[in-house]
């Protein structure tokens, strides 16, 4: 049965450009190809973090894994990374002062403050990344959150229509919302558009 036109993805769409020539080896005319909208349905409860967290779709489409590390870094009112770099710069900056002078008494003293800094800077590191782990705990909530808006808005980091199909939303919100869909996009506007339920 001959196929009159296919709504297709990019990746859809370019399987059909190499097929150009095949359909003129056998006669037939090429359907036409239609580009599937690109549609991003917006739930009331991610609308709801978005305003809480303070994040914009945009951002969370330019680059969703670093939404969680960003709202830590700004939540972070302590400055842990500010705090430990000081601390660090300050104790290395002693410590040198000290091998120096004590180094008059025995130059293989310069061997073993070596090693004695590697130590001081393990447990410094390690210290650092217990005190972020209690930061990352403290604020465990807003992280599964601005972690699941993510998931919902650009699950594994791709467009949500090439993970979730309509059916899910259909069945929450019945079949009502793709007359909604359709009365709220121009189908020949081949961008990105991003629905907001109520």
């Amino acid at each position: 049965m001959p196929v009159v036109a296919y709504v297709g993805g990019p990746g859809e769409i370019s399987y059909f450009a190499q097929l150009r020539q095949v359909f003129k080896l056998f006669n037939h005319n090429m359907p036409v190809i239609f580009p599937r909208p690109n549609i991003t349905l917006v739930e009331p409860l991610m609308s709801k973090l978005m305003k809480k967290y303070q994040i914009t779709v945009e951002e969370i489409f330019e680059d969703s894994s670093n939404i969680v590390h960003q709202y830590l870094k700004e939540s972070d009112t302590l400055g842990i990374n500010t705090k430990f770099n000081m601390f660090r710069s300050n104790l290395f900056e002693q410590h040198s002062k000290l091998v120096k002078e004590v180094s008059s008494l025995d130059p293989e003293l310069k061997a073993l403050a070596q090693e004695n800094i590697k130590r001081l800077k393990k447990v410094i590191n390690s210290f650092e990344e217990k005190v972020k782990q209690r930061h990352r705990k403290k604020n465990q909530e807003a992280v599964r959150q601005i972690t699941k808006l993510a998931h919902m808005l650009q699950p594994l980091g791709i467009w949500q229509e090439r993970i979730y199909n309509v059916f899910p939303f259909l069945m929450k919100y019945n079949i009502a919302i793709l007359e909604d869909i359709y009365n709220t996009i121009d189908v020949y506007d081949w961008r990105q558009k991003i629905i907001y339920f109520d």
